[in-house]
């Protein structure tokens, strides 16, 4: 009835390295304490959660499949690399606030590919073929050369007073990329999404993108600052 592998959060500083943990009730790896380190680990048909950590952790390398809620659940102030997420029944990557999350895959899940919190950043990750958004980034946070297609709703969604630089997203079911109140869209290219190519809402600065006019597509941008 419990997890795989287990640690109190009075239980800080563990590391959890070349293993597989599969088909337990809950969680597959739930380590509650901080300042942990997990590499090289799969969390495979658990029934809840695939890999949760706490703040100030790193995730490297390590694979998240067919969970019954996230792929991986984490929090503040971590950073996650080389990791792939795919057919979870909640988000792929669930993050808190401050954290780097470069270089991931995140597919096939049924809610968004990555939600990435409070002022993160969000690097070179690919997220395809999820039911919700590709990458939903909170406010403040800085989203860069990232690939992101066939989700089912935008590619990218950045909130508030967030910069989507260099990005690639198309085939998206709403809008390729989506732009809060502050933000920027810099050099990203945007293509055949089924709404609009870019979509900003008030005070943002949207410079040198990119926005093919396909059968269903068109670049679409409102209440711009310059």
């Amino acid at each position: 009835m419990g997890s795989g592998i287990y640690a109190t959060s009075t239980s800080h500083n563990i590391t959890v390295k070349n293993g597989t943990v599969c088909d337990f009730y809950s969680q597959g790896v739930q380590l509650w304490g901080s300042n942990n380190r997990v590499i090289h680990v799969n969390a495979i048909r658990n029934g809840n959660i695939g890999l949760n950590t706490k703040d100030n952790s790193t995730i490297i390398e390590c694979i998240a499949a067919e969970n019954g809620s996230y792929g991986f659940y984490i929090g503040y102030n971590c950073t996650l690399r080389g990791n792939n997420a795919f057919q979870n029944k909640n988000h792929g990557i669930n993050t808190d606030s401050c954290c780097t999350i470069i270089n991931n895959t995140s597919s096939d899940n049924q809610v968004h590919g990555i939600l990435a919190g409070i002022g993160s950043v969000v690097i070179g990750n690919t997220v395809s073929n999820n039911s919700g958004t590709g990458i939903l980034a909170r406010s403040g946070s800085t989203v860069i050369n990232n690939s992101a297609y066939r989700n089912n709703k935008y590619g990218i969604y950045a909130e508030y007073y967030g910069n989507v630089i260099g990005n690639n997203t198309y085939n998206n079911g709403k809008s390729g990329i989506y732009v809060g109140s502050g933000s920027a869209a810099i050099n990203n290219v945007s293509n055949n999404n089924t709404n609009h190519g870019i979509y900003a809402v008030v005070h943002c600065m949207i410079v040198g993108n990119m926005c093919h006019q396909g059968v269903i597509n068109h670049s679409w941008c409102r209440n711009l600052y310059w």
